[in-house]
């Protein structure tokens, strides 16, 4: 693992899932992914490690969807969370990737206080005004009866934004939090987002394991970006192939897209939208 955990000061910090800090490593997910392979978390050891987090504040080796490679220079919330679905009983894949976005959704908001327009963008980011702030890849790595989901969360709070270096397939210019403050961000910034965020996170799965993930799937869908526009589908951007266009009717309980064609409603269960300027 290329960022020792020995070494490393534990934060500290009220919750009962354990967060630990560090100024920069490779990825926090590959740390993460590394820990569970090295099998030092047996069995026994998966009601402490459940909701076990990393922190950096920069990643030489940042990765998103479809193993693109994600910007992930100083001034960051480089976090990934380790979870456990045998102890999110009620809670799917599905729904926990909604749990997820919505967390993120509400503390970017909560940050910026209500003064910008915040949306989920579908399957996996979290924008400002119209622009990326947040990615989000999880992963899941079933095996020896148990299935640990690993959740990686990119948040950009100061960290420079290089757009000359964006892929020219890229749907949407990213930016940070910073540019949407009218104050300096720093570290404490870094470590205000982080809590939030876990704070968020973890009330919303305690919510859906309790039966209450309607309500959040509401809000959810009520938060979409592009909700009630025409939309272009396509299963990766880089192909330049739209599978789909129609009227962004919102999402399924399974985490799925709805596209209005020709009067019905198309369902689709994973790709990469935009807005269409064919209309």
């Amino acid at each position: 693992m290329k960022a020792d955990i020995m070494g490393r000061e534990k934060t500290p910090n009220d919750s009962e899932y354990p967060l630990i800090i560090v100024k920069q490593t490779g990825s926090t997910s590959d740390d993460i992914e590394a820990l569970l392979k090295s099998k030092v978390i047996n069995d026994a050891d998966i009601e402490n490690f459940h909701g076990y987090a990393e922190l950096a504040f920069a990643q030489t080796n940042g990765h998103g969807r479809f193993d693109r490679s994600w910007d992930s220079s100083y001034g960051g919330v480089y976090q990934s969370t380790l979870v456990f679905m045998e102890k999110m009983p009620g809670i799917n894949f599905s729904q926990l990737i909604i749990c997820v976005a919505l967390s993120l959704f509400k503390t970017v908001a909560s940050f910026l206080e209500g003064r910008h327009e915040v949306k989920i963008k579908w399957p996996n980011d979290i924008t400002v005004d119209g622009r990326k702030v947040c990615g989000i890849l999880l992963k899941s790595i079933p095996g020896n009866g148990r299935t640990p989901v690993i959740i990686g969360t990119g948040i950009n709070i100061f960290n420079k934004i290089d757009e000359a270096a964006m892929r020219e397939s890229a749907i949407l210019k990213p930016a940070n939090l910073q540019q949407f403050s009218d104050r300096e961000l720093g570290e404490k910034d870094i470590m205000a987002v982080s809590e939030i965020y876990r704070k968020t996170f973890h009330d919303h799965i305690n919510r859906a394991s309790s039966g209450e993930f309607g309500e959040l799937f509401i809000e959810y869908n009520q938060n979409l970006l592009y909700l009630g526009r025409e939309i272009e589908v396509y299963g990766q951007m880089e192909t330049g192939i739209s599978t789909a266009r129609g009227e962004f009717a919102g999402i399924t309980p399974e985490g799925f897209l709805i596209v209005r064609e020709s009067g019905e409603n198309r369902v689709i269960a994973s790709g990469e939208v935009k807005v269409s300027f064919l209309n």
